[in-house]
């Protein structure tokens, strides 16, 4: 081999082979698994953004344990017809409206500087964004405001004490109510999780919840729905294509390096799609124009698996159960004895 080839096979080769290997070697033994990659990296390599977004989202979720409930979420959106309409509007809305999307990230930043809000006010916060325009007449007089509704409960004295709080989540709200269709599209999705109004917003507060509590982590999640948002075509093979990958022990947890691989390297990923190519013909229309098939729940894994970074969800506060008071016995009283008649006289014979 001359000096100039060896120069070229460097070039070509990946900086991490063993990483390649164990993933190349997974995707082949499938068929399916081979052509929803195939076709997901030709669909990404026409969309940057999402093809950002994507890279990051399979490091900072897939990567790790909010893997899971951000598959309950996918599955929850591909079976509630209704949830994955509202968010699909809530989402896309945002996307293509920067005041209110302004105002629900300046919100989520509020929260996170403030651990106190989500472990002791979760309840206030999701009322708060699901009615806002009570929400901006309570935060006006957090002390005064009445009538109280049971959500608000301790809230009106926290953020009484810290004007400044309420001040930078007023102005947050006035944002996102500055849309002119805001009401419809984003509070009213904020208002079924709150209420955890269907399977898709309850697993979406779940996810939500747990995201959250991880600052850059949320970021990547949020930039990645937001750009998802704007490829309507694609949201329901991508989210299938990342729960598939998700069941498939050597790709659940690499996958997102690997694509940071392809990326550093991208005469090896050239190289290799021409051999695929050649295997397997050429990489297939995506998406698909059908619906994607289910997907059943994933299976947690124990603590240790794999070198994974497991990362405990943190649970999110839940209302104390309902004191159940004992109720008294029923006094008994004692039954008055029934009066006796008197005898029946017995008449006299007639004389």
């Amino acid at each position: 081999m001359n000096a100039l080839a060896m120069v070229l096979c460097l070039a070509l080769a990946p900086e991490d082979p063993a990483l390649a290997t164990r993933v190349e070697s997974q995707l082949e033994q499938d068929p399916d698994l081979i052509q929803q990659h195939r076709g997901y990296m030709s669909y990404l390599s026409k969309r940057p953004r999402l093809a950002e977004t994507e890279r990051a989202y399979w490091r900072a979720i897939d990567g790790t344990s909010l893997r899971f409930p951000a598959d309950d979420f996918d599955r929850a959106l591909a079976r509630d017809r209704d949830g994955r309409r509202r968010y699909r509007s809530y989402a896309r809305y945002l996307a293509e409206n920067p005041a209110p999307r302004q105002g629900v990230e300046q919100l989520a930043r509020v929260e996170q500087q403030d651990p106190a809000l989500r472990t002791r006010f979760g309840d206030a916060l999701a009322y708060l964004r699901s009615n806002p325009g009570i929400a901006l007449r309570f935060l006006g007089s957090p002390e005064t405001f009445n009538p109280l509704p049971g959500a608000l409960t301790g809230f009106d004295r926290y953020v009484g004490v810290r004007p400044e709080l309420g001040t930078e989540m007023a102005g947050a709200l006035q944002q996102i109510l500055s849309g002119a269709e805001s009401r419809d599209r984003v509070s009213s999705w904020w208002n079924a999780v709150a209420e955890e109004r269907g399977e898709a917003p309850a697993a979406f507060r779940t996810l939500y919840d747990d995201v959250s509590v991880r600052s850059g982590t949320f970021w990547t999640w949020h930039e990645r729905e937001l750009a998802l948002a704007e490829e309507p075509e694609a949201d329901e093979w991508v989210r299938y294509w990342h729960g598939a990958a998700r069941r498939e022990p050597e790709i659940a947890t690499r996958y997102g390096q690997y694509l940071d691989l392809l990326g550093r390297a991208p005469g090896y990923a050239e190289q290799l799609e021409d051999r695929w190519s050649e295997q397997y013909g050429e990489a297939p229309e995506w998406p698909p124009e059908r619906r994607p098939p289910r997907l059943t729940p994933m299976e947690r894994p124990g603590d240790d698996e794999q070198g994974l970074q497991l990362l405990t969800p943190p649970q999110r506060p839940t209302r104390p159960p309902r004191p159940s008071m004992p109720r008294p016995p029923r006094p008994s009283l004692p039954r008055p004895a029934r009066p006796r008649m008197p005898a029946r006289p017995t008449p006299k014979p007639l004389r």
